[in-house]
């Protein structure tokens, strides 16, 4: 019986979103339970599921437990699919300590190239935005 209650907690587990995960890291963390709430901050990064503004501290955290080999292998896993700033300087910051200039310099590169992209994104929305809005010659205005 335990071991059925067992499995069922965790098939219930693995079926928590990454938003209820969150929740349950966040209780496990207010209790004092730091070990637990790691493990599912790692699981979640590792699957790429962890929310944008973790990524960063869970990186740190994770070269503080784990050294800074792991913390690059599964940053550098996410940073393939989302260019977060608070992802990209903890990954710097990360190479640095350990040494790597070459990495670090990766990384910050990075970090402005994106920060370039974002800033030009804007600006051509705000173009955008006010063409729409300003009247052509000869229309009556905005429909």
């Amino acid at each position: 019986m335990f071991a059925l209650s067992l499995d069922h907690t965790a098939q219930a587990d693995q079926e928590l979103s990454a938003a209820k995960q969150l929740w349950v890291i966040d209780a496990a963390l207010e209790a004092g339970l730091e070990g637990e709430a790691y493990g599912l901050e790692r699981g979640l990064l590792a699957q790429g599921s962890l929310h944008p503004e973790r990524l960063g501290e869970v990186v740190r955290r994770v070269d503080q437990r784990e050294g800074a080999a792991t913390a690059l292998e599964l940053g550098g896993a996410v940073a393939e699919l989302q260019l977060h700033p608070a992802l990209l300087e903890a990954l710097a910051s990360v190479a640095e300590g350990a040494g790597d200039a070459s990495q670090a310099a990766r990384w910050h590169g990075l970090g402005e190239q994106a920060a370039a992209a974002k800033a030009s994104l804007k600006a051509a929305v705000q173009a955008a935005a006010a063409k729409k809005s300003k009247p052509s010659p000869g229309s009556l205005g905005p429909r």
